[in-house]
């Protein structure tokens, strides 16, 4: 562990350190709702399901917004079972899709074209190339391995996925990985678009083709 490493190095060693801000390196998943109300309230970080899933999206947007995207990253600040979050649109990244800031770049090549709304969640798996998309709702594309996509000139607009808050974080009739967040996720409604074989794909006026 961290704490243990000056403990192997020799009198006199050169040590140095990077230093990054918390959101783009650190967020701990290790409290219970209960614990992690009364460490907030101190420290002012949950460190908890519902805050770590949060930190996830967050960190997305944030990328989002730092190459080009019309994207809210920061989110609106809400409480959940009394434990301070975000809330703002749900972007998960499959490490197919990016890796790297630089990789996630050349997969938004006109990112001023490209609109998400705070309600929305984006799914990307695979090689997809975004060059324009007009998002308020819940989007998710599966490229398999051997197909390219590229979504060109969508607009999604649906319900989505959105939170439900559950009335007794300690009913054992829900699942354990739900109440330790504090809600389950209402599947309202999503435009869903999986690629499943290989060649070149444009996804356009809500559907998705297979061009060669």
């Amino acid at each position: 562990m961290m704490q243990d490493y000056p403990r192997l190095c020799e009198e006199g060693a050169k040590i140095g350190f990077t230093s990054l801000e918390r959101w783009c390196c650190f967020s701990a998943v290790k409290n219970n709702t209960t614990d992690a109300k009364a460490k907030a309230e101190k420290t002012g970080f949950g460190e908890c399901g519902c805050t770590g899933e949060a930190d996830a999206y967050k960190v997305n947007r944030k990328k989002l917004k730092i190459i080009g995207v019309d994207i809210d990253d920061e989110g609106e600040k809400v409480e959940i079972l009394g434990i301070p979050c975000s809330k703002g649109a749900k972007v998960v990244f499959n490490p197919s899709f990016s890796c790297s800031l630089e990789q996630l770049k050349s997969r938004f090549p006109n990112p001023s074209d490209v609109k998400i709304s705070t309600n929305s969640t984006l799914v990307l798996e695979g090689d997809i190339t975004i060059k324009s998309l007009d998002l308020n709702g819940t989007l998710i594309v599966t490229a398999a391995p051997g197909a390219s996509v590229v979504i060109d000139g969508e607009k999604v607009s649906n319900d989505g996925y959105q939170f439900k808050m559950l009335d007794d974080p300690e009913d054992k009739s829900v699942d354990e990985k739900f109440r330790i967040r504090g809600y389950v996720l209402d599947e309202k409604a999503a435009t869903k678009y999986t690629c499943d074989k290989a060649g070149k794909w444009v996804v356009k006026d809500n559907k998705a083709e297979l061009i060669a």
